[in-house]
């Protein structure tokens, strides 16, 4: 018996020896490693090692890179831990394809170095959109009917559903007219699915020759068409169900089930929680996606744009008030 106390005493001894060999040190730096939020199928983009991290190892020992590609499942290695770049990489440089899969994905950039040391690591969100709008791309639950046909903007060749009421003419899906304004996330991608974001200013030129924005007016004349009634704060009420379609995007419901809504898309408007964006600097921050579908119209009111929107849970056509040139939101035209 203590010879057998002895021999394990040892062992624990001889493990604790082996923890502090293999004790490892970390990196120092970072790694900014940047993709465009949303990409159309086949997508390219190239990167530069050297200007990509910052990555260090405090007793002055080489680094080196790899990515870890999502479509092919491989590491590649642009840069050995000797500072030299991998064969196959003169320039230090890698290009890299989403592929045609729809759907999230990630691209990794990895540096290690010695043994001494953890690898580090910096990562690239994306996601891959098919930008067709009927049926078959990102977007999805159409039900195209008879009475809608298309038109065809001269300005860029892209291609919008419409839907004549009474004489007046209604685009079924957002104007994506890139000459002012910004895609959702800025992706270039986008302005085909969601439409482009406007200001109320560019909103009243934005729209193809012989169209315009709708008044407030025509809105709620499509509406009443549909059974709304006016509350006493311009909402049109009891409509919701009739403006929205059961969408998805990349298979996931951009309208979550709430029980006071039935969705029947009655109008064919296929209205899109598409959210909105505030402009400040040039830039568009965007906001409450999946929350609420809005549209501008040509009307003022108390020195503001008027907007017409949606929100998840209510079923009301609402009036808002955005400022003219910091609010962006999409455009239905209608002629």
């Amino acid at each position: 018996m203590p010879l057998m106390v002895l021999a394990l005493a040892s062992l624990a001894i001889a493990g604790c020896k082996d923890d502090e060999e293999t004790t490892k040190d970390y990196l120092e730096g970072i790694i900014e490693l940047e993709m465009p939020r949303y990409v159309g199928q086949g997508f390219e983009k190239q990167f530069k090692i050297d200007t990509l991290a910052t990555i260090k190892a405090p007793d002055g020992s080489g680094v080196g890179y790899y990515f870890r590609n999502p479509v092919t499942s491989k590491s590649d290695t642009v840069m050995l831990n000797n500072g030299v770049y991998a064969p196959g990489y003169p320039d230090g440089v890698y290009t890299f394809s989403v592929g045609d899969e729809v759907g999230d994905g990630y691209l990794t950039l990895i540096a290690f170095s010695t043994s001494d040391y953890y690898t580090t690591s910096g990562k690239a969100d994306y996601t891959v959109v098919n930008p067709a709008m009927d049926g078959t791309g990102s977007l999805t639950g159409f039900d195209r009917t008879e009475e809608e046909t298309q038109f065809t903007d001269a300005r860029d060749g892209r291609k919008y559903w419409i839907k004549d009421f009474d004489g007046t003419q209604w685009m079924t899906q957002n104007l994506g007219w890139r000459g002012v304004g910004a895609p959702f996330y800025n992706s270039e991608v986008m302005a085909n699915v969601l439409g482009q974001y406007y200001t109320w200013e560019d909103a009243q030129s934005a729209c193809p020759e012989g169209w315009r924005l709708p008044s407030d007016e025509d809105v709620k004349a499509l509406a009443t068409r549909f059974g709304a009634t006016e509350d006493e704060n311009g909402g049109l009420c009891g409509v919701a169900g009739a403006f929205m379609a059961d969408l998805y995007f990349n298979g996931a419901s951009l309208w979550p089930y709430w029980p006071n809504i039935t969705i029947t898309n009655e109008s064919s408007m296929y209205m899109i929680p598409t959210g909105y964006a505030v402009v400040g600097d040039g830039r568009y921050e965007f906001s409450k996606m999946e929350s609420y579908s809005l549209f501008w119209t040509s009307s003022e009111k108390n020195g503001r744009g008027v907007y017409r929107y949606l929100y998840e849970d209510q079923d009301v056509l609402m009036e808002g008030l955005g400022s003219k040139d910091s609010f962006a939101a999409p455009v239905r035209c209608i002629k």
